[in-house]
């Protein structure tokens, strides 16, 4: 029932081969390819992969523009620019009848 996954990958993708590689299938162990995968790496690249039919694509892309105009816009183009940011654990609360 979720629209969109976040796959947080532990590997560093090297060049845009690997990159490309990780955001098409990853390890394929944290994927759903009926969603939109908001997939970040370990060293801070990011992407997105999802199965689409004709009219998601364009909703989906216009989404990804806007987070990358932020992005640039709030000096945020790239891991080797990134300014540090803070981070903090979260804690969720998950009613049990969600597994049921």
């Amino acid at each position: 029932q979720a629209l969109m996954i976040l796959c947080l990958d532990s590997v560093s993708p090297a060049d845009q081969d690997e990159l490309a590689r990780l955001l098409l299938h990853g390890p394929g162990t944290n994927r759903w390819f009926d969603k939109h995968n908001l997939i970040v790496a370990r060293n801070g690249n990011a992407g997105v992969n999802f199965e689409h039919a004709v009219g998601d694509g364009a909703t989906t892309l216009r989404v990804v523009d806007e987070m990358y105009k932020w992005s640039v816009a709030n000096g945020r183009e790239g891991p080797s620019k990134a300014k540090p940011v803070a981070f903090r654990e979260m804690h969720w609360e998950v009613p049990d009848d969600t597994f049921a």
